[in-house]
C-alpha cells in the first residue's frame, strides 16, 4: 500500500512538471532562512533565540536541568547531565537531517514542552542556512554534523571519555542576523523549569479523540498493537482485551472502526488523569505570578492543563495605547513578551476587576519596560534595536 502510495505520489509529481508546474517537497523549505523564519513563526532577527530555546527544551525534558552559555564567534552550547542520545552515529545524524519525516514520537500525547516534531529540523536548517557548524557529545562520542544541500547530515565520530549526558556545540553564520541577548529565552525556560519532570506518568487514553489516536496507530507501523498500548496509562489492565481481539496485529493494519474500538477499550482500563498530576513550574521571573489548573475538552477527547505565568505592569509610551493600561506577560511557554490590554468586554479598564477575575495580581506601581524589553519587541516588529 505505502509503496502504491509512493508511486502515485512521484507519477503526480511528474504529470505537474510535465505541465509546466513547479514541483517542490516540504523538507527543501529547511535550506533558507526566509522559508525556515515561515515555518518556524518565528521573525528572522530571532531566530538565534529559537533554535537556543528548542535545544533547551529538548534539555529539560531529558533531564529536567541543563546549562546554556556563550561560545567564541556568537556560537552557544547547550548541556544536561541526562542519559544521552541513543543509537548510531548515523542514526544520531539522521536525527539532526531536515529531510526525515516529522518525528514519530511526538504523535504520543504527553505533556512536554515541545509537540511539533519540526525543533531539530529547524536547528539543522538554520546551521545549513548560515553555513554554520553543529557538534554533539554524547555516550562518549562526538559527532561533527554536517547538513547537507540534499536535506540529510553528514557525521565524523570521534571516541572521547565523557559518558554522562548531552553537550550541543553550535555556530550559526552571518546569514542570520546577529542578536547579543539571543539566549535570553534559552535561560529564562532554565528559570522557569521546575524541580522535577513536568509529568512522571504514561500518555492516556482519553488524551486522543477517534482521529488522533488513529494517526497514532499508522504512525507505529509495523509495531504491534500490544507494543504500543504498553505506552498507555492502564497497560496492565488492556492486556487481556488485547490478547483477545487483536493478537499478533500490527497496529498499522488496523482499520478506522478497529481502531474506535481499541481506544474505547483503552478508556475502560485507566481513570482519566487529574490536573494536580501535572508539575507547576517554578516562580523564576521577577513579578506577579499567575497559575490555573483544568481539563480541556474537545470532541471526544480530555486532556488536564497547566497555565503558570508572569505579569508585570508596565506603561506604553505609544500615545494611542496611553488610555489603556496593559501587562506584559513573559509566557513561560513560549517564552514571547505579549502586551496584554486590561480592557473588558464591556470596555472597562479595571485593574481591580481583573485582579478578581484570577488573572493576576499586579502591583498598583506601573513600572517602565526596560531596554532588554524594549528591544525584543522591535526585534519582534522587525525594527532596528533602540
Amino acid at each position: 500500500m505505502l509503496r502504491r502510495n509512493r508511486a502515485v505520489e512521484q507519477r503526480g509529481q511528474t504529470d505537474a512538471a510535465d505541465n509546466g508546474q513547479y514541483v517542490r517537497e516540504d523538507w527543501t523549505l529547511f535550506r533558507s532562512v526566509r522559508t525556515i523564519s515561515q515555518l518556524s513563526g518565528v521573525p528572522p532577527g530571532l531566530l538565534r533565540r529559537l533554535v537556543a530555546k528548542e535545544l533547551t527544551d529538548n534539555a529539560l525534558d531529558a533531564s529536567g536541568a541543563c546549562r546554556v552559555g556563550k561560545l567564541r564567534n556568537d556560537g552557544f552550547y547547550v548541556e544536561d547531565d541526562g542519559p544521552g542520545i541513543g543509537g548510531e552515529p548515523e542514526e544520531v545524524a539522521r536525527l539532526f537531517s531536515f529531510r526525515r519525516p516529522l518525528v514519530s514520537s511526538k504523535v504520543k500525547r504527553l505533556p512536554m514542552r515541545g509537540a511539533l516534531g519540526n525543533g531539530l529540523r529547524v536547528v539543522a536548517g538554520a546551521v545549513f542556512a548560515s553555513r554554520g557548524s553543529l557538534v554533539v557529545i554524547t555516550n562518549g562520542m562526538k559527532l561533527e554534523l554536517s547538513p547537507q544541500e540534499s536535506g540529510e547530515t553528514l557525521v565524523r565520530a570521534t571516541r572521547l571519555k565523557r559518558t554522562v549526558g548531552t553537550r550541543i556545540e553550535l555556530y550559526l553564520g552571518d546569514a542570520i542576523s546577529h542578536d547579543p541577548d539571543f539566549l535570553e529565552w534559552a535561560e529564562t525556560a532554565i528559570s522557569c523549569a521546575g524541580d522535577e519532570p513536568i509529568y512522571q506518568g504514561k500518555t492516556s487514553a482519553w488524551w486522543y479523540d477517534s482521529d488522533s489516536f488513529f494517526e497514532l496507530l499508522k504512525a507505529a507501523r509495523s509495531r504491534t498493537v500490544r507494543d504500543v498500548m504498553q505506552d498507555f496509562d492502564g497497560s496492565s489492565v488492556l492486556d487481556r482485551g488485547i490478547a483477545e481481539r487483536f493478537r499478533g496485529r500490527s497496529a498499522g493494519s488496523l482499520n478506522y472502526e478497529e481502531a474506535e474500538d481499541l481506544l474505547g477499550l483503552a478508556r475502560s482500563s485507566c481513570n482519566p488523569v487529574r490536573p494536580g498530576r501535572l508539575t507547576l513550574l517554578k516562580k523564576g521571573l521577577p513579578g506577579s505570578y499567575a497559575k490555573a489548573l483544568g481539563t480541556l475538552s474537545s470532541r471526544s477527547a480530555g486532556s488536564p492543563f497547566l497555565s503558570s505565568s508572569t505579569f508585570r505592569s508596565r506603561t506604553c509610551p505609544s500615545r494611542r495605547t496611553a488610555r489603556n493600561p496593559t501587562l506584559s506577560c513573559f509566557s513561560t511557554k513560549s517564552a514571547r513578551l505579549l502586551a496584554l490590554p486590561l480592557r473588558s468586554v464591556s470596555g472597562t479598564t479595571d485593574r481591580a476587576m481583573i485582579e478578581r477575575a484570577g488573572y493576576c495580581r499586579t502591583s498598583r506601581k506601573a513600572a517602565p519596560a526596560t531596554r532588554r524589553e524594549q528591544n525584543t519587541q522591535r526585534i519582534c516588529d522587525g525594527l532596528p534595536k533602540s
